[in-house]
């Protein structure tokens, strides 16, 4: 009988073990999924922070070539 009982045991434990395993691979499994969708939000928002100070700069050495170009060769002065 114990060897019996013992096996009882081991095949309860086999089963909780099992159930356990798949709930955690699914917690995990949900995690991930929430973590990806952070990671690409955090990366489209760091990209998105770059490219707009690119844009800014760019456009303020436009602006400086076009201040200069303005003070140097007074042909292309404007009036305003």
């Amino acid at each position: 009988t114990t060897l019996r009982h013992s096996r009882v045991l081991t095949d309860r434990a086999d089963r909780v073990s099992f159930v356990g395993l798949i709930i955690m691979i699914h917690v995990l499994y949900m995690w991930s999924a929430w973590l990806i969708v952070i990671y690409t939000i955090t990366c489209l928002l760091v990209i998105g922070i770059l490219a707009i100070g690119v844009w800014f700069v760019r456009v303020d050495i436009q602006r400086s070539k076009m201040i200069s170009e303005k003070y140097v060769d007074t042909r292309k002065a404007t009036v305003v």
